[in-house]
């Protein structure tokens, strides 16, 4: 196997590898996050001031793990 074969073939290894990960885990996340902010947009200004769906996103592994750095190849 040639060196350009085992680069374009580890190349797709890990576009797959993020696609799947990106389908794992941030996929599921942000979708529930939406659903929250809809429901929190249901509230009254009281209770939307009180509720913090924001805190749950910050907290997930997904905002940890694609962080800028996790996209730096072409």
């Amino acid at each position: 196997m040639t060196s350009q074969t085992t680069l374009v073939l580890t190349r797709e290894e890990e576009r797959c590898r993020i696609r799947r990960d990106l389908h794992d885990e941030p996929g599921p996340t942000l979708a529930g996050q939406t659903l929250a902010f809809d429901a929190i947009l249901a509230l009254g200004d009281d209770q939307r001031r009180s509720a913090r769906p924001d805190a749950q996103l910050r907290r997930s592994p997904a905002s940890r793990r694609y962080a800028p750095h996790a996209f730096h190849f072409r």
